[in-house]
């Protein structure tokens, strides 16, 4: 049988202040939400500086705005500072979505039951291993209400740091999430009224679940055009740092993409307006997904297209024996972001070309 390890965190003066620096690097990622963030910090700060202090916080507001986001990259940072023994410890964020379960009859006493032991055994499991953890639950308001006041003993644990069938829950980051206000109801409302809409709408559904009326609500606003500029120009910053070195696709080669070439204001302007008719619905995933239809899908066909030309008339007996008596062959590129017209288009597109820099044989390994 395999025995559970459990891996006890116990942080000293030093690496608080690592984590707290590490936490405002990593939440610069996320644009918009300044005082949100800097309240959730504020409670992060109080538990790790006090182990006893509870942490049940709820992140409510438009999908898209960075609350889920905001969870992992807690996780992040705690998991840079694991136990001595143990420093390869990994993630620690469990996540128990709510969509998961909200096909579960309401009627159905058993398949309540049967959620709730789901849930707790995930818990327990997660919590045996990783004794300072995110334990995040995803879009909270999916659940039934029956099904959460199924749940409240368990959340009264997670709140006051209890155990839960011998195991304590003080180490346990709990972080709620909820999509109030999607599709842009909350756009131009302050973080006040969000909270306020919020907390009325848990007072009239979920009257008789405490998790959700005790949890500290930490709302999140809809994003402005700016925010998502910024957030559009943070992502363009970060592509020499996701593709800097390619794997292979068709032979030895390693191509690092060295630098990127863009006018910034013009690249930011043009993906900002495709953005525009998808924001509504998604907010701050359309990002994602523009980055993905426009810049790095098509720069990653561009890599293997260049890549296949330069492995065109070698053979892969060549290959392989090049790099048995010379190593692999790094070639280092710049790549040129340019808006240009369509030719069967009205509409302008973005092109991507890749110029070398220089090439150079690594040594045979």
């Amino acid at each position: 049988s395999t025995r559970s390890v459990r891996y006890h965190y116990k942080l000293s003066n030093e690496d608080l202040g690592d984590i707290h620096n590490c936490l405002y690097s990593l939440f610069s990622q996320i644009h918009g939400q300044t005082n949100a963030i800097s309240t959730l910090i504020g409670h992060i700060n109080r538990k790790l500086y006090d182990p006893r202090a509870s942490f049940l916080v709820h992140l409510a507001g438009d999908n898209g705005v960075g609350k889920t986001m905001s969870a992992s990259l807690l996780s992040i940072a705690l998991s840079l500072f694991p136990h001595e023994n143990y420093k390869y410890a990994g993630e620690c964020l469990l996540v128990i979505p709510g969509s998961e379960f909200a096909n579960i009859s309401h009627d159905n006493p058993k398949e309540i039951r049967a959620a709730e032991v789901t849930i707790r055994s995930k818990l327990i499991r997660h919590v045996e291993r990783f004794s300072k953890c995110v334990v995040l639950f995803d879009e909270i308001t999916q659940l039934h209400p029956k099904l959460m006041r199924e749940l409240s003993p368990l959340f009264a644990a997670l709140e006051h740091g209890d155990s839960i069938e011998g195991v304590k829950m003080s180490g346990v980051f709990c972080v709620l999430t909820s999509d109030f206000g999607s599709n842009g109801k909350t756009l131009g409302m302050t973080s006040v009224e969000v909270r306020t809409w919020v907390w009325k709408v848990i007072q009239e559904t979920y009257e008789y679940t405490p998790a959700l009326r005790k949890a500290n609500i930490i709302p999140f606003v809809s994003l402005s055009p700016e925010d998502f500029k910024e957030a559009i120009r943070y992502r363009l910053n970060a592509l020499k740092c996701h593709h800097e070195d390619k794997k292979s696709l068709f032979g030895e080669t390693r191509i690092s993409i060295k630098e990127f070439v863009y006018n910034e204001a013009v690249l930011v302007e043009y993906l900002y307006c495709k953005i525009l008719s998808g924001i509504p619905q998604r907010n701050g995933r359309e990002i994602d997904r523009i980055f993905d239809d426009h810049v790095e899908g098509p720069l990653i066909m561009r890599l293997a297209e260049f890549e296949m030309n330069l492995s065109n008339g070698s053979s892969r007996i060549t290959e392989s024996l090049s790099r048995m008596l010379f190593g692999y062959k790094n070639i280092n590129v710049s790549v040129s972001l340019r808006i240009v017209k369509a030719l069967d288009s009205v509409e302008s597109k973005l092109e991507h070309s890749l110029e070398v820099i220089s090439e150079q044989q690594s040594e045979s390994v």
